[in-house]
């Protein structure tokens, strides 16, 4: 419009905002205006200080060189005196209305002419990027570098950090390409140092376009604006609708968009798949700890740990402890659990306490709440901390009566009343009746909901009520986190369970969408599906611990050379671990004269315990008389090998999987880019006869054909090869 008439572009465009200093804004507004003001993180309430800046203009009303660069300048001034340390802000308000303040402020003036001329590096960097970094991993390193160190928002960081990504990342890449023999590898190298250049210049002439700058923050070397980039912590679902349908209409480059598609892919691919869960157990301690791997734990991981208690018969759901964000979780493997009146009730931990503290579902009175106990350090007694009904809890809290005093000003008697306005109740009495409910399964099972659930069947349960009366010997002494208290137990006390009885669960999952919803309260119980929980782990802590203290027994240990391999019977002694189902045998140089050794290796749920080992020996053959006979080894080959899988999960990567072959002393995998083995052809060596899965990288984004075969080992160390398997092939995508 402004055009249609014959003006201008504006002088000057401010933003008395939070977060308008970004990049593509200002590219945006570039058409529009002269110069720009905003902050690249939020504005404090009071704003902008106008006072100062109004009046400079008004007294330059008549001053034809006054331009948007002057006022700008002056607005940026204005707003450092106001929120500079010792600033009019400090001036204006009380301590208390300042902690409503936020501790940094930023405000910065742009010459948007001059800004827009910097689109051409800001692109061009972005297109070396895509040519250069089709085939690995370097976007990915780029995004990674910027988003840990420069997110400053959500789904925005730091331009200046994703400079100096550009930069760490494309030197690391160089110095890799720079011994390569590859022509395309080393004219990538050329792009990349062509990138790390254009992001100096870019730089700096980001800094030559600022006019007038405060900051007063804890970020160190903070630019000016902020850049788009996906946040990690978003659903995939989000940020892919972000990227696909509306960031292109904002972006000021395709290439950046695509960067960003890239990266928002990887990011969706992470979310959505289902990880290994690592286990281990730590006998020293006696500790439980299952970890998953550190950068899916950025994204919306969830340990929880299901603990039941065979008891009379029945199956008690003791308690579901739930961990997220985190990379591993440690637990005791010994079973503590509250009982009342007689019964095993069901503990929540808190989720906003201690270790130590448990929260219960149950009825105080006839009103139902929510009970907080500790576990005291012996592990004998929950004692009470506090209760809340939900006709409390949900009601409007009145703490008018405090008003605007400091704590140091709030008598004794005046907490008490407010203690009492809010509903918590801190202190039972000897009378007060409280009741509870027990949880008694049919299976072990998951406690929760869970959409897709839906079409499985439900687990068979039912509650049995636990109530008890507090009588004055419910009051005792202990310690809590080492400090002596003093208390009531509720009636409620600390059992140890012995570990035949005592039941683990851990499962492991993750979530890219909304799907997932946990009503816990409600009673809706499903079996573990393994569709579902391919990580879950049902462990018995008396069978688990049984193992790892099981001697091996072996039926001798000297035998005498037969020409076959030897195979001798294994037990495990003091343990119900059945061969086949929990823990397979396998045996190694068993073949001809000297020592050889069979591996017992834990299967299925107990997979993570260690293998144990059992040496013997084998000997020339000898007749009635003593005499050494020679006998004839023959090595049979190895059966025909069975690929599980070809996937490919990883770029530029393929993930085979075979059936083990019983007597294997190794396999060969060889692959190819046709059906006769002839294009391309590889072959990769297994010497570790446990492994059943490879991982082949440096792949093209073709189509490959697969085949694997066992070998095994003669008296002589010669390798004799089993028939190929059926090949299977395989088109890398990814």
């Amino acid at each position: 419009t402004r055009e249609l008439y014959g003006y201008g572009k504006y002088d000057l465009l401010g933003f008395d905002a939070c977060l308008m200093s970004d990049y593509e804004i200002w590219m945006e507004m570039s058409k529009y205006a002269q110069y720009g003001v905003g902050s690249i993180l939020n504005i404090p309430v009071d704003g902008w200080y106008y006072t100062p800046f109004v009046e400079d203009l008004a007294n330059n009303y008549d001053n034809k060189k006054y331009s948007g660069k002057e006022l700008s300048s002056k607005i940026v001034d204005a707003y450092a005196d106001y929120y500079k340390d010792g600033g009019i802000c400090e001036k204006m308000h009380t301590e208390k209305e300042l902690e409503e303040f936020p501790k940094e402020a930023t405000l910065c003036a742009i010459d948007l002419e001059n800004l827009s001329y910097t689109k051409y590096l800001f692109d061009n960097i972005a297109a070396n990027l895509v040519k250069a970094s089709e085939h690995d991993d370097t976007v990915k390193r780029v995004f990674d570098e910027f988003a840990n160190k420069g997110m400053i928002g959500e789904n925005f960081g730091d331009i200046n950090s994703y400079l100096s990504a550009v930069k760490t990342v494309l030197e690391e890449k160089t110095k890799e390409l720079s011994y390569s023999p590859k022509i395309f590898e080393s004219h990538n190298g050329v792009m990349y140092n062509d990138c790390i250049s254009q992001a100096d210049m870019l730089k700096d002439n980001i800094e030559q376009s600022l006019v007038n700058n405060f900051s007063k923050c804890d970020y160190d070397d903070l630019g000016v604006m902020s850049l788009f980039c996906p946040d990690i912590s978003y659903y995939a679902y989000q940020t892919a609708d972000f990227n696909i349908y509306r960031y292109p209409n904002y972006s000021v480059s395709d290439f950046y968009t695509t960067l960003v598609y890239w990266y928002s892919k990887e990011i969706e691919e992470k979310q959505n798949e289902f990880y290994e869960v690592g286990y281990e157990y730590d006998s020293k301690n006696n500790k439980i700890t299952a970890s998953i791997p550190e950068d899916v734990a950025k994204f919306d991981g969830n340990f929880r740990i299901e603990k039941y208690l065979n008891k009379d018969g029945k199956i008690y759901y003791v308690t579901d402890e739930r961990y997220s964000y985190m990379d591993s979780i440690t637990v005791d493997a010994t079973l503590h659990y509250p009982g009342l009146d007689g019964k095993p009730i069901i503990f929540m931990p808190d989720l906003y306490g201690e270790e130590q503290d448990f929260t219960l579902r149950g009825d105080l009175n006839g009103k139902l709440g929510t009970f907080c106990f500790t576990l005291d350090d012996k592990k004998k007694n929950y004692m009470f901390q506090s209760f809340i009904s939900d006709e409390d809890l949900y009601s409007e809290v009145n703490t008018e009566i405090l008003g605007d005093l400091e704590p140091e000003e709030i008598s004794d008697e005046l907490y008490e009343e407010f203690l009492k306005q809010s509903g918590f109740i801190y202190e039972l009495k000897p009378g007060d009746r409280i009741s509870t409910n027990s949880l008694v399964l049919e299976d072990y099972a998951y406690n929760g909901y869970w959409e897709f659930y839906d079409e499985l069947p439900k687990v068979k349960g039912h509650e049995e009520k636990a109530e008890y009366v507090i009588t004055k010997d419910d009051f005792v002494s202990t310690e809590l986190y080492g400090n002596e208290f003093s208390g009531c137990n509720a009636g409620i006390k600390a059992f140890k369970a012995d570990d035949k009885d005592a039941v683990y669960i851990f499962s492991s999952i993750h979530f890219a969408g909304p799907d997932f919803e946990d009503y816990g309260s409600e009673l809706n119980i499903y079996p573990f599906s393994e569709d579902y929980w391919p990580n879950s782990r049902t462990i018995n802590l008396e069978k688990m611990k049984a193992y790892v203290n099981a001697n091996v027994s072996i039926e001798k240990s000297e035998f005498e050379l037969t020409g076959e391999n030897i195979e001798p019977k294994v037990t495990l002694d003091g343990t119900d671990f059945v061969q086949g189902k929990d823990y397979e045998v396998y045996y190694e140089n068993n073949l001809g004269l000297g020592m050889a050794k069979a591996y017992i290796i834990p299967v299925g749920d107990y997979d993570f315990l260690p293998t144990k080992t059992v040496d013997f020996k084998i000997v020339k053959a000898k007749n009635a008389d003593g005499k050494i006979v020679y006998k004839t080894v023959v090595v049979k080959a190895p059966k025909k090998a069975k690929i599980k899988s070809l996937k490919n999960k990883k770029k530029n990567a393929l993930t085979v999987k075979w059936k083990k072959v019983k007597g294997a002393s190794g396999y060969q995998i060889k692959y190819a880019r046709n059906k006769k083995f002839s294009k391309g052809k590889k072959i990769k060596n297994i010497k570790n006869a446990k492994k059943v899965s490879a991982t082949i990288k440096n792949l093209k984004k073709k189509t490959y054909y697969v085949k694997v075969r066992a070998y095994t080992l003669d008296p002589n160390g010669k390798k004799v090869y089993g028939a190929w398997s059926k090949a299977k092939k395989i088109k890398i995508i990814k």
